[in-house]
């Protein structure tokens, strides 16, 4: 028996977008080879075709599924779907922010209530007050980075923040929040954020310059979003059920190392 329909599933397998060729063309290939192994010749074309199809009616949506699903993930919004992703409680946006900068001048808000600020370094609050007042905090501070010049909370107490001081009067900031799904922090990137290993679990290292949104709550408990202002390189991770975000660190391999020093 002939047939044009097993040429052109081949060549329907084989252009499937979400699959390589090799793949596309084996998925086809095992198809066809459950059909020709089942065709039983009929004088009828008609009956033999509507025989055909409901003998192999399973096989025939599977691989219209894959064609479709190949369809919506093709390049253009395969990139799309990578641009926007969460981790541990941070929505992630690799793009560029809707204004088209952000402002590195000061914090702009958005919608927030009267006095809601972000978190803030205070000099006279020690990490262990700031944890108790939140509820949660780091598990352990960077030893690299030494003594703490303070700590401070959230209004929402969502979000602990512990400050160091360098030499030129630069700024590290460690911001601790729980991971959870509904999303903490947001961040719009221009720069694609690098995947890397932190003290053996998985982070993000934002190697440039981005926005930084964090997602307080009011007094009444809904939530609202505030844009706090450009954030510099930064390096995200995850430990023990809390996301850590470590700032003011240009260079990634110091970073890690300050990640590390953590215990």
């Amino acid at each position: 028996m002939t047939s044009r329909l097993p040429e052109e599933l081949r060549a329907l397998g084989g252009s499937l977008p979400s699959y390589g060729p090799e793949q596309a063309d084996a998925v086809a290939a095992r198809v066809l080879a459950a059909v020709e192994d089942e065709l039983v010749p009929v004088a009828n074309r008609g009956v033999r075709m509507r025989r055909w199809v409901r003998t192999h009616l399973r096989a025939l949506v599977a691989l219209l599924c894959a064609v479709f699903m190949g369809l919506a993930l093709t390049p253009p919004v395969r990139a799309a779907v990578a641009d926007v992703f969460g981790f541990g409680g941070v929505e992630v946006r690799v793009t560029a922010p809707p204004d088209g900068s952000a402002s590195s001048s000061g914090e702009t808000a958005s919608g927030a209530p009267p006095g809601g600020r972000g978190p803030q370094c205070d000099a006279s609050m020690t990490p262990g007050a700031a944890a108790d007042r939140a509820g949660f905090g780091p598990a352990a501070l960077p030893a690299e980075l030494g003594r703490p010049a303070g700590a401070s909370v959230s209004a929402d107490r969502r979000v602990v923040t512990v400050c160091w001081r360098r030499d030129g009067g630069a700024v590290v900031r460690l911001d601790a929040f729980r991971a959870g799904l509904d999303p903490t922090m947001g961040k719009i990137s221009r720069a694609r954020p690098e995947w890397v290993t932190v003290r053996g679990g998985t982070g993000l290292w934002f190697p440039a310059a981005h926005r930084l949104e964090v997602m307080l709550r009011d007094p009444h408990g809904d939530p609202y979003k505030r844009t706090v202002r450009t954030a510099g390189p930064t390096l995200l991770w995850e430990h023990d059920g809390t996301t850590l975000r470590l700032e003011g660190i240009a260079d990634k391999r110091t970073a890690l190392r300050v990640a590390a020093s953590a215990r």
